[in-house]
């Protein structure tokens, strides 16, 4: 076994994350618990084929010489840190919701989205060996770009945010707009979900 996942690890890895999808999706969303500890499982145990075949997410990998390995397993590399940051951010979501339950969507998302930036960038940094400060400035002067671009998409999402903070509406509350009413349903950080109430005009 060890053998074989020495030399075919290209191979089990993506098995593995296949199988991680198929769980997410056949296990039901009711069941968070099951789906987070099939994502964990699968985690662990892609890290273990990536150690067994002598890689390292923290250095790249070992064989320059051959080129066509050696590119495998660079991006088998940078998987493993995104699916350490999807493994990590599911996990923080479930002990959010447990603590905060609905109102700790919002903490969520944001936390998951650092998570995700912190991994692209150690996957370049770690990996691809590419010079970090250089990537953060252009990032920071792309970020400067598309804010001036989508200033009115990114005034309805902070609005969304304060609407999420502030609560002024809860879930199951009547709201009318120029004269249509509707019931909440959901809120989220960015939209809140309504549903048109019936007309009992004679």
């Amino acid at each position: 076994m060890p053998a074989f996942l020495h030399d075919f690890p290209l191979l089990i890895g993506t098995t593995l994350l296949l199988l991680d999808l198929l769980l997410w999706r056949a296990i039901p969303p009711e069941q968070r618990h099951w789906r987070i500890a099939a994502r964990v499982v699968a985690f662990l145990l892609f890290s273990w084929v990536l150690i067994d075949a002598g890689m390292s997410p923290l250095q790249p990998p070992p064989w320059a010489d051959d080129v066509a390995r050696n590119l495998l397993a660079t991006l088998l590399e940078i998987v493993w840190w995104l699916f350490a940051a999807r493994t990590l951010s599911v996990v923080l979501g479930l002990m959010l919701i447990a603590r905060s339950g609905h109102t700790g969507r919002l903490l969520q998302d944001v936390v998951g989205a650092v998570i995700f930036l912190i991994a692209i960038v150690a996957a370049a940094a770690y990996v691809m060996q590419l010079p970090v400060k250089g990537l953060l400035a252009t990032s920071g002067v792309m970020a400067i770009v598309l804010g001036l671009a989508l200033q009115s998409t990114l005034s309805d999402v902070f609005s969304g945010i304060v609407l999420n903070t502030t609560r002024p509406y809860q879930i199951d509350d009547v709201i009318a707009i120029d004269g249509t009413e509707g019931k909440v349903i959901d809120i989220d950080w960015y939209s809140m979900a309504t549903v048109p109430m019936p007309s009992f005009a004679a």
